[in-house]
């Protein structure tokens, strides 16, 4: 690598991980979601005596029977979806700390020196995870 090319510094995570946490939050949000809903279902139909409104915003379902079921079945998948998401954020996180990665707990830094001056340049300092041990003699050395 020369030395005037900045070296590539990987951040915690990255895109894919990203990428992964948020589809495994949506499955699980989906999931609750359906979950949820069929509760509510039941829920509704044992409390009324008759199913939910299939179609709310029907003229033919009384405005009271729209709005309720409307009320309360968004409001129980709404709650659901957010417990979900925020349960498998710190599902993620957990695992993510109990998980050791090549960008995790990184103890020592290499600050590389710049070519024009010699002098540190603190925007250039890399994690030693990062760099293979060539690379940082190379560029720590003048």
């Amino acid at each position: 690598m020369p030395r005037s090319a900045k070296p590539e510094v990987a951040l915690e995570g990255g895109k894919p991980e990203s990428v992964a946490r948020k589809a495994y939050a949506a499955v699980a949000a989906v999931v609750a979601g359906v979950a949820a809903r069929k509760v509510v279902k039941a829920v509704w139909s044992k409390a009324a005596g008759k199913p939910p409104p299939e179609e709310p915003e029907s003229p033919d379902v009384h405005w009271a029977e729209a709005i309720g079921w409307s009320a309360l079945s968004g409001t129980a998948v709404a709650i659901a979806r957010l417990v979900a998401t925020r349960h498998a954020a710190g599902q993620w996180q957990r695992a993510a700390a109990a998980t050791p990665t090549k960008h995790a707990a990184v103890t020592e830094t290499a600050v590389i020196k710049t070519a024009k001056h010699g002098s540190v340049d603190v925007t250039h300092a890399a994690p030693i995870t990062n760099l293979g041990r060539r690379e940082v003699a190379a560029h720590t050395a003048d």
